[in-house]
């Protein structure tokens, strides 16, 4: 019995009715009913909402009822992407993206770090931080922060990462997104010195016979860390602490550039040159052309507000309506469902994707990532977004966008067409 089939039976068991007594009140077919609630087959969404509907169950549970059939319709991993998808786009909104977990460094190990890194900033000769650190080791993106705040300048740090090359594959499908999720808190926070690339690993853990998997060095110094990184090893012998360095640079050299960034202060038209309009930072575009469909037509899924931006910025707002709606696949979302207001995001053919978003001073960051695998969860969870219950229906939407092109004619004093 599923997660869902189970919690259908404690919804139904803690109304005091039974499968005949709710198929003879609702109308709701009885063999339906019993399947459902037995795990052997799963019912229509429609089904499964009329079911909550006449037992009046609160939005809370039916909330979680509704997200385990999901689970259960699309698989628990891909769900859990969506999910991960959508948290990682919120606290990007608003400023919230640090690292997902906890360090699991050891008070020894932290106290290693912090001295490491203050050696290397505090010496008045150039030092080049390279290391292997997991992306999601939140100590030490902060420490680099503390550091650049403390001695007034950036040192260059080159790291190196596993992904991989098919996520939804492994038991920690997310693990890329995490990764990307920490390694855009520096960008986030101004270190510009930053250089992380990455190799596809087809492992998902570390072989359990490697004695120190993980370093962080300098050309002087060298860390070396256990795999749970309960322990280290400092080396600071100068000819292994060279050839470590000179090793490193030469696997860097194969390894993959996956992400470029970008400091402006203002838009950025060429990272959109696909799209019809503008940049904005307070709608997202997608151009989500699927290899796997042809032919593709793009999706575009924007607020209402988000939409009157795009219109307004244009001679002709009607021309640029019926791109939309002709040329690709329009779809507006309500207001309290959109995960983004200040994030612009954009999705290529190839699921690499362009991340753009308001930093202090008017400035912003854009960040192009070539990494497959997080492109196509965001896809996933876009495209998921466009069939569910955060987009206006057909009518609606139709009713909305001539609402927003007659105010535009109105107030703006656009020519008429």
């Amino acid at each position: 019995m599923s997660e869902f089939s189970e919690k259908c039976r404690e919804i139904l068991l803690a109304t005091g009715t039974n499968v005949y007594q709710l198929s003879q009140m609702s109308g709701l077919d009885r063999t339906s009913l019993q399947r459902m609630i037995t795990g052997k087959r799963l019912p229509r969404l429609s089904f499964v909402r009329e079911f909550c509907s006449y037992l009046r169950i609160d939005s809370d549970e039916k909330k979680e009822l509704l997200e385990l059939y999901e689970a259960e319709r699309i698989g628990k991993a891909a769900f859990e992407n969506r999910k991960y998808a959508e948290k990682f786009l919120r606290d990007l909104d608003e400023g919230n993206l640090l690292p997902p977990f906890p360090s699991q460094l050891s008070r020894e190990s932290l106290k290693a770090i912090n001295s490491f890194l203050g050696d290397c900033f505090s010496q008045e000769f150039f030092s080049e931080i390279f290391t292997n650190l997991p992306g999601f080791q939140d100590f030490f993106y902060q420490k680099l922060l503390h550091m650049k705040e403390a001695f007034k300048k950036e040192l260059p740090v080159y790291h190196l990462l596993d992904f991989y090359p098919n996520p939804e594959h492994f038991p920690e499908g997310r693990k890329n997104m995490e990764t990307i999720s920490g390694i855009l808190f520096p960008f986030l926070n101004g270190y510009m010195d930053y250089h992380p690339r990455c190799f596809y690993n087809k492992t998902s853990t570390l072989s359990s016979h490697l004695l120190f998997p993980y370093y962080l060095g300098s050309r002087n110094s060298l860390l070396l860390f256990t795999g749970d990184f309960s322990s280290f090893l400092q080396i600071r012998t100068s000819s292994v602490c060279k050839a470590c360095y000179e090793e490193f640079f030469h696997i860097w050299e194969s390894a993959s550039a996956f992400i470029l960034p970008a400091w402006e202060d203002g838009e950025d038209p060429s990272l959109y040159t696909s799209a019809p309009v503008s940049c904005g930072l307070n709608y997202f575009p997608l151009d989500l052309e699927s290899s796997f469909s042809s032919p593709a037509k793009p999706l575009y899924l924007f607020s209402p507000e988000s939409l009157a931006e795009i219109l307004r910025a244009r001679q002709d707002p009607a021309a640029a309506a019926e791109f939309f709606t002709k040329k690709g696949s329009l779809f507006l979302l309500k207001e309290e469902m959109l995960p983004i207001k200040n994030v612009c995001i954009k999705i290529f053919s190839d699921y690499s994707l362009s991340i753009t978003l308001p930093l202090k001073e008017s400035k912003k960051l854009s960040v192009y990532l070539k990494e497959s695998g997080t492109g196509f969860a965001f896809l996933d969870y876009f495209t998921a977004l466009s069939q569910g219950d955060a987009v206006y229906t057909d009518l609606r939407q139709s009713r909305i966008l001539d609402w927003l092109l007659k105010s535009l004619h109105n107030t703006a004093g656009f020519p008429p067409a």
